[in-house]
């Protein structure tokens, strides 16, 4: 079941999204990596939607930054005492020797059990 968002919604996603990435440090590989783009992605595309342009509907850009939203507010009510932990977790080595982000923007996900 799929839910449409308006205009504004889809905009407010995604300064929302370039946000969490300011507070998790990454760089612009990470990011590309995480949102599934082209490889050759250029800064001035992330920056169009930090700037407030609208992520498309019906995109996988759209799926993962919901996702992507979502694992921090589960980290904020997880962690409410740890914003240093919070803000490092997605660069963290774990026990697979691959950090949060890394393993997301597998193709194949890595069970984390």
């Amino acid at each position: 079941m799929s839910v449409t968002l308006s205009h504004d919604e889809r905009s407010h996603l995604a300064r929302a999204l370039m946000h969490l990435f300011d507070q998790w440090n990454l760089d612009l590989d990470q990011r590309v990596a995480l949102l599934d783009l082209p490889d050759d992605t250029k800064t001035r595309t992330l920056t169009r939607y930090r700037n407030g342009e609208p992520i498309p509907e019906g995109s996988d850009l759209l799926v993962r930054a919901k996702y992507l939203l979502g694992i921090q507010h589960s980290l904020e009510i997880a962690l409410p005492m740890n914003a240093a932990i919070i803000q490092a977790w997605p660069t963290t080595e774990i026990r697979l020797c691959k950090t949060a982000v890394r393993s997301m923007s597998c193709s194949t996900m890595v069970s984390m059990a």
